[in-house]
């Protein structure tokens, strides 16, 4: 039998997207060909991690609890950088998988040079590559391409994001890989109807609302304060009984309210906080929202088709990939957004033509997006190292 290849995956920020990904691998890779460590921090992890780590443990997976924080070059970060690198040292890994811009950087900085890391994975999830722009994002760009050793190779989440890092980084196609993300139906507890849901939002379903469900962590690159600086101004919204749910927390919330304040919308928009059972608000909605300004993926498309509910979405990064538009969504322009809004009002008198938006849904989601192509890809990354 062949000898195991030894891998560290490291994570600093185990929330939202990123936190799925690196749970739902740990979870489903095959352990006969790797011998797997996950190094990771709770400092910045949604109330989902715990349950995650747990499952990864049961495994048998060597997990390593190195604390690391978002100040890139701050104390805990270099005391971290050392611990990393120790590790890997006595333990001759052999393969390290670094996940979004913080463990990104400080994963690589700890494994440069290490006799016996014979390849570096980075997944920047979209990471530092939001940062690049402008003035602001020079420094960071440097840094990147500082950290592009000779045996670092990259791995997108789309081919948006792959052809993003060779532009903006200048590294060659051979060395950025396209590994999409999957994803498996989870059919969430019904804790309670939609009615009762609803009525605890004091939501009257008598009067049969729309209702749009916007599930995402309130980041500035999420959209919400665009979309709904746009929506306070649209006339042919501000009496229509259509609420806007946000499930998902974050520190634009407070951004937020201040947009929607003295408008008509401000008893319309229900904020959810974190949700853990994601799924019964799928399954209470009639259309999901994507507003976003940047998206490197986009989990929330996919759980939205499998849970047989349209998608409107801006159309930014790899969300055309994800969106085939007509057929199981709508995109739509950032600077048009007005567009979207007249859609949403209109569907909010005609019920029946969403149901023409989820065809070839779950479909596209089995055959292209599914978490065994995932995994096995990247295992195979790590095994041909």
């Amino acid at each position: 039998m062949n000898r195991k290849v030894r891998v560290a995956v490291i994570m600093e920020s185990t929330l939202g997207g990123t936190r799925k990904h690196i749970v739902d691998l740990l979870c489903n890779i095959s352990l006969e060909q790797v011998d797997l460590t996950f190094i990771y921090s709770k400092q910045r992890a949604d109330l989902l991690f715990g349950e995650g780590l747990k499952k990864i443990q049961q495994r048998g997976i060597h997990c390593v609890e190195v604390e690391m924080n978002k100040k890139l070059f701050s104390a805990t970060n270099r005391k971290a950088v050392a611990s990393i690198r120790n590790y890997l040292k006595e333990n001759q890994i052999e393969v390290v998988h670094v996940q979004s811009g913080i463990a990104g950087f400080l994963g690589r900085v700890a494994a440069w040079g290490l006799p016996s890391v014979r390849k570096i994975y980075y997944s920047p999830h979209g990471g530092s590559l939001h940062l690049m722009s402008g003035l602001k994002g020079i420094p960071v760009k440097w840094m990147e391409k500082l950290l592009v050793f000779k045996n670092v190779e990259l791995v997108a989440v789309s081919l948006y994001e792959k052809n993003r890092i060779g532009t903006m980084l200048g590294i060659q196609p051979d060395k950025i890989h396209c590994v999409y993300n999957g994803i498996e139906f989870v059919n969430g507890k019904a804790t309670a109807p939609r009615t009762e849901l609803l009525a605890r939002l004091e939501i009257d379903t008598a009067k049969n609302p729309l209702i749009v469900l916007i599930p995402a962590v309130l980041l500035p690159a999420k959209g919400h304060v665009h979309f709904f600086t746009e929506a306070v101004k649209h006339a042919g919204l501000s009496n229509q009984n259509i609420f806007f749910l946000l499930a998902g927390d974050g520190p634009e919330e407070e951004h937020i309210r201040a947009v929607i304040k003295d408008s008509p919308l401000a008893e319309r928009v229900k904020f959810l906080g974190f949700q853990k059972n994601i799924a019964q608000w799928f399954n209470c909605c009639d259309l999901v929202l994507l507003p976003s300004l940047n998206e490197a993926f986009g989990y929330v498309v996919l759980e939205a088709f499998l849970h047989e509910k349209p998608v409107l979405a801006t159309r930014v990064g790899a969300l055309p990939e994800l969106i085939q538009h007509g057929l199981n969504g709508l995109l739509f322009d950032l600077d048009k957004l007005n567009l979207l809004l007249d859609d949403i009002v209109e569907f909010s008198s005609k019920r029946d033509s969403l149901s023409g938006l989820v065809r070839n849904a779950s479909e596209l989601v089995s055959s292209k997006f599914s978490i065994q192509q995932m995994v096995d890809k990247t295992a195979n990354l790590y095994v041909s190292a």
